[in-house]
């Protein structure tokens, strides 16, 4: 998944609003979390499967990096943002709200 793809998912899914999909995957973290410390497990309905012990960790590796990633894309976000509501063009014409790195592949599938 793209940084692009991130930014098009908030925009569409969240109305521009970062804190409200950086609130969702918070949430997430800490119910995995909290499943971990019960020894728990967490099914991901999605894919068919059930994360216990090592590989609920790794996944709450993969939200926590998640977090960081979009913490990082919220705060470029915003001060490409800062002129105007929808960014704008700079001198070579490219709109200042588009997101750096568009080919680097994300931790994870979807965007959701």
């Amino acid at each position: 998944m793209s940084h692009q793809r991130v930014a098009r998912y908030v925009d569409r899914r969240h109305n521009g609003d970062w804190n409200s999909y950086l609130k969702k995957w918070e949430g997430r973290l800490s119910r995995m979390r909290d499943l971990r410390a019960h020894n728990g497990s967490a099914v991901i309905k999605k894919n068919g499967i059930t994360l216990k012990g090592a590989s609920l960790d790794t996944y709450i590796e993969k939200i926590e990096k998640r977090l960081q990633v979009t913490r990082c894309l919220a705060a470029a976000n915003n001060l490409s943002n800062f002129d105007t509501a929808a960014g704008g063009e700079d001198s070579a014409g490219k709109n200042s709200a588009d997101v750096t790195n568009p080919r680097k592949e994300g931790i994870f599938g979807n965007p959701e």
